[in-house]
């Protein structure tokens, strides 16, 4: 398990620390890449949107949840420059996708699918867990698993008074918020742990 503390890219007051941890199991039988991930979210968190499902419509995949309060997650292997993105909102609601390298030919990517996520709402407290599951049959081999996972962790919160907060392990740029960034990938894991 591998522990992470996310950064503001600017000074706020919407939450006093955003942690949490991620890890992976491999299983090669089955061929499914299991990442699962936590965060949790400690401050006034009455001062956040919290997307909720108000039409008791079927969660699932769904575009633009980035336009709320949003959690991320990154993924790319050792020498590879595709990689994937999820979106998850606390609807319930998310999406991943696949880039060809940086910020390019963006496709969803039904080979990554969210197989279960529970949020807690606690006074003063937010417990978000994902459990990802990766699952292309071509790609999940011994070779591929073999290579390192980079893996980048974000969180775009939204308050009341509609300004977004964006926190991410690192941050680049002092213009803009950047999670796409590779460079800010900064969580190594090896993949068949």
């Amino acid at each position: 398990m591998t522990k992470f503390n996310l950064v503001p890219f600017e000074s706020n007051f919407i939450v006093n620390s955003l942690l949490g941890d991620i890890s992976s199991v491999l299983n090669l039988q089955k061929k499914i890449l299991e990442i699962n991930i936590t965060f949790d979210l400690l401050g006034p968190i009455d001062n956040i949107v919290w997307p909720v499902n108000q039409d008791n419509n079927q969660l699932g995949r769904k575009h633009d949840l980035w336009l709320s309060t949003c959690f991320e997650c990154f993924l790319s292997f050792d020498e590879q420059s595709n990689y994937f993105e999820l979106n998850f909102s606390p609807s319930g609601d998310w999406q991943t996708y696949a880039f060809s390298s940086y910020r390019q030919e963006r496709q969803v990517a039904t080979h990554l699918i969210l197989s279960k996520s529970v949020i807690e709402y606690k006074a003063n407290q937010t417990c978000v867990s994902l459990n990802l599951e990766y699952a292309e049959p071509n790609f999940v081999t011994n070779e591929v698993f073999k290579k390192r996972l980079h893996i980048g962790i974000s969180v775009i919160l939204k308050d009341l008074s509609g300004q977004y907060h964006y926190f991410a392990l690192k941050h680049n740029s002092d213009t803009n918020a950047d999670f796409h960034d590779p460079k800010t990938h900064l969580l190594n894991i090896n993949s068949g742990q």
